[in-house]
């Protein structure tokens, strides 16, 4: 799916009591890898986030890697992640999760909101990503477009 950044809808009410600060250290990027692992849902959570963490810690925070790291707090609990990237001269949202509990509260519309707000405002034009059933309607009601379908093979 993609957007055009100047015609993304920021009318959409947005959640009581949510924060997002960028991981910047080791602890919040421990509660970001959890987050994302517990919100995508499966087996063998414990191992999932030991790889996500091990390969996430790998690759570091220097801003010059134009990869972000998002984590939602709602009333000071983690709940939700995301992920921009910068390339190609587009910003790609990936890593998308909310907990469960927290769903359907429009977190997941901010989360993904906020950084390509961010995105605009350095000058990008174009937000990509690509979406689950559960996140089609959220991306929707933003202003995404689906333009091409994929199938990914694990």
């Amino acid at each position: 799916m993609a957007v055009e950044l100047d015609s993304l809808n920021e009318t959409l009410p947005k959640p009581t009591g949510l924060d997002i600060e960028f991981v910047e250290d080791t602890p919040a990027l421990n509660k970001w890898v959890s987050t994302l692992v517990y919100g995508f849902g499966g087996e063998d959570i414990a191992k999932r986030i030991k790889l996500w963490f091990d390969a996430e810690s790998n690759i570091g925070f220097e801003p010059e890697l134009n990869r972000f790291r998002y984590l939602g707090y709602l009333h000071g609990e983690p709940v939700s992640s995301s992920l921009m990237y910068l390339g190609a001269g587009v910003a790609g949202i990936y890593c998308m999760a909310t907990l469960p509990e927290a769903r359907r509260r429009g977190i997941g519309t901010e989360m993904t909101l906020h950084p390509l707000k961010m995105a605009y405002d350095m000058g990008y034009k174009v937000g990509v990503l690509g979406t689950s059933d559960i996140g089609y309607g959220v991306y929707n009601r933003i202003g995404f477009k689906e333009y091409w379908k994929m199938s990914v093979y694990e």
